[in-house]
């Protein structure tokens, strides 16, 4: 059997079934439809709201955290958020640059890297992270040329 398109007359029978109790998948049974095609029309004509396929609503939604492929945790930040300016293409921000905006209360430049001082990619604890300049590479520290101290702070010039 292929293709059927649905007349009039019975798109009018699929509301009338709604108004009086039947369900999507009760119509759809009925009517040898989809499950989809009757919810596509009820949406179209304004008789049931969209549900939502992304964010809080999702029945996935994890608090807007995620782990990536690479071990660093990404975040969802609302638009109103002052460091949305940070974001990537979908919203995300790396939580580590996140939390160190926080702390020095402006946005990170895209030349600002955060390191975890103890290598672990998921501790996003401030005192685990250190700002520097540039991109930085796994192993490397900084100590001080004169002393050769690890307790290296930034200062004004």
């Amino acid at each position: 059997m292929g293709f059927v398109r649905s007349t009039e007359d019975e798109q009018e029978k699929w509301v009338s079934d709604f108004n009086n109790g039947k369900s999507c998948v009760e119509i759809a049974h009925l009517y040898h439809r989809s499950h989809s095609t009757i919810r596509r029309y009820f949406i179209k004509k304004g008789i049931v709201e969209p549900t939502a396929k992304s964010g809080e609503k999702h029945p996935s939604w994890k608090g807007g955290r995620f782990l990536q492929h690479d071990g660093y945790v990404s975040m969802k930040i609302n638009e109103d958020d002052p460091f949305f300016s940070m974001v990537g293409v979908k919203g995300y921000v790396l939580e580590h640059r996140y939390v160190m905006a926080q702390f020095l209360g402006r946005c990170l430049t895209e030349n600002e890297t955060v390191h975890h001082l103890d290598g672990n990619k998921q501790n996003n604890n401030i005192q685990n992270l250190q700002l520097r300049q540039g991109n930085h590479g796994k192993g490397i520290t900084f100590i001080c040329a004169c002393c050769g101290s690890f307790n290296v702070v930034p200062t004004t010039i």
